[in-house]
C-alpha cells in the first residue's frame, strides 16, 4: 500500500485516479469492497462541466444501483492535478460510502 493509499484510509473509504482525458485510471479495491459497485462504470457525468474546468470539488454526490438492485449513495472530493508546466495531468481524491447517512435522512423525513 502507498502513502497516499495509507493516508486516504483514514478520512475515506477509498482513492481514486483520473487522467488527462477525465477517465478513471485507478481506484483502490476498497471501492468495490465498501459499494457493491462496478469502479470501471461512469460516475462523473454529472460533474462533467467542473471536471473540464479543472475546478476541485467536495462531497460531490451521487447515486447509483448496484448489479443487484441496491441504491448506493457515494461522496466524491477531488483536486486537479498539473505538471511543472502547468498542463491539466488529471485528478485524484477520495470517496465515502454515504448510503447510511442518506438513509437516515430519508427515514428523517417520512417522520
Amino acid at each position: 500500500m502507498n502513502s497516499v493509499s495509507a493516508l486516504s484510509g483514514l478520512f475515506a473509504d477509498w482513492y481514486w485516479e483520473m487522467d488527462g482525458q477525465l477517465r478513471l485510471t485507478y481506484s483502490s479495491h476498497q471501492f468495490g469492497e465498501k459499494t457493491g459497485l462496478d469502479p470501471a462504470d461512469d460516475y462523473w457525468e454529472h460533474n462533467r462541466r467542473s471536471l473540464e474546468r479543472h475546478e476541485s470539488f467536495r462531497d460531490f454526490e451521487i447515486q447509483r444501483t448496484t448489479s443487484a438492485g441496491r441504491s448506493v449513495w457515494l461522496a466524491l472530493s477531488g483536486e486537479p492535478m498539473f505538471d511543472a508546466e502547468g498542463q491539466f495531468r488529471g485528478y485524484h481524491g477520495v470517496g465515502r460510502n454515504i448510503t447510511t447517512q442518506k438513509r437516515g435522512e430519508q427515514l428523517l423525513r417520512l417522520e
